[in-house]
C-alpha cells in the first residue's frame, strides 16, 4: 500500500506550498472519510491536487490495487482519466463531480453526514444513504436500486431513469424521476416523491410514510 501525508499549511515554504500534488494510479474503488472536501474533474491525468491556503489542511491518500482513500481534513480536487464503479463517502467528507461520470454500472454508498454531488451516465445504478447523508445525482440511468435510511436524503428528481427500485425508512427522504416502472417501499415516517409519469407504480407505505407521485 502506498501512503502520502500532506500538510499543506508550512508557511515555511511561502506561497510554493499553496498546492500539493500526488500522482494518482487508476482506481475502481474511490472512498472519501472525515472532513474532506473534495471536487472530481475529468482529465487526461490522474493526480489529486491539496489545497494549501488553510491553515491544518491536512491530507491523507493511501492507494492500493484498484483502490483509492482520502482521508483527513481540508479541500483537494481530485483529476482521473477513466471512470470509476464505486464511490463510498463518511464522517462529513463532500464529494462533488459535475463531468458526466460515464461507466455501465456505478455504486454510491453516502453515510455520517456526508454529502455527494454527482452528474452520471450510467447503465446500472446503485445508491445507498443513511445517518443524515445527502446525495444530489443528475444525468442519466437506466436502472436505479436504492435504499435511503435515518434521515438521510436523496435529490434524483433531474436523474432520468428508465426503472427505478427505491426503499426509505427511518423519517429518510427520496426524490426520483422513472418512465418505466417504479417499486417504491416506504416506512417509518420516510418519504419518497415520485416524478416523470412512469408507466407502472407499485407502492407500499406503512408506519406513516408517504409516497407522492408528481407530474
Amino acid at each position: 500500500m502506498k501512503t502520502f501525508y500532506i500538510t499543506a499549511a508550512l508557511a515555511f515554504f511561502g506561497m510554493a506550498s499553496a498546492q500539493q500534488t500526488i500522482k494518482v494510479e487508476e482506481f475502481k474503488n474511490l472512498a472519501v472519510v472525515g472532513d474532506v472536501v473534495l471536487t472530481l474533474v475529468e482529465s487526461n491525468e490522474s493526480k489529486l491536487v491539496v489545497d494549501g491556503n488553510e491553515e491544518d489542511n491536512e491530507i491523507e491518500v493511501h492507494q492500493e490495487a484498484g483502490n483509492l482513500v482520502i482521508t483527513g481534513d481540508g479541500k483537494a480536487t481530485l483529476y482521473y482519466k477513466k471512470g470509476f464503479q464505486r464511490l463510498a463517502a463518511s464522517s462529513d467528507a463532500a464529494v462533488t463531480g459535475k463531468d458526466e461520470l460515464k461507466v455501465k454500472e456505478l455504486s454510491i454508498s453516502v453515510h455520517q453526514d456526508a454529502h455527494v454531488e454527482l452528474n452520471v451516465n450510467v447503465t446500472a445504478l446503485l445508491t445507498a444513504a443513511s445517518g443524515d447523508a445527502v446525495v444530489t445525482l443528475t444525468g442519466s440511468a437506466v436502472d436505479h436500486s436504492i435504499r435511503v435510511d435515518s434521515d438521510a436524503v436523496l435529490d434524483a428528481e433531474k436523474l432520468k431513469t428508465t426503472n427505478t427500485i427505491v426503499t426509505a425508512v427511518n423519517d429518510a427522504v427520496a426524490n426520483i424521476t422513472a418512465s418505466g416502472v417504479v417499486n417504491a417501499t416506504a416506512d417509518a415516517d420516510a418519504v419518497i416523491a415520485i416524478h416523470g409519469s412512469p408507466e407502472t407504480i407499485n407502492e407500499t407505505a406503512t408506519n406513516d410514510a408517504v409516497i407522492k407521485r408528481s407530474k
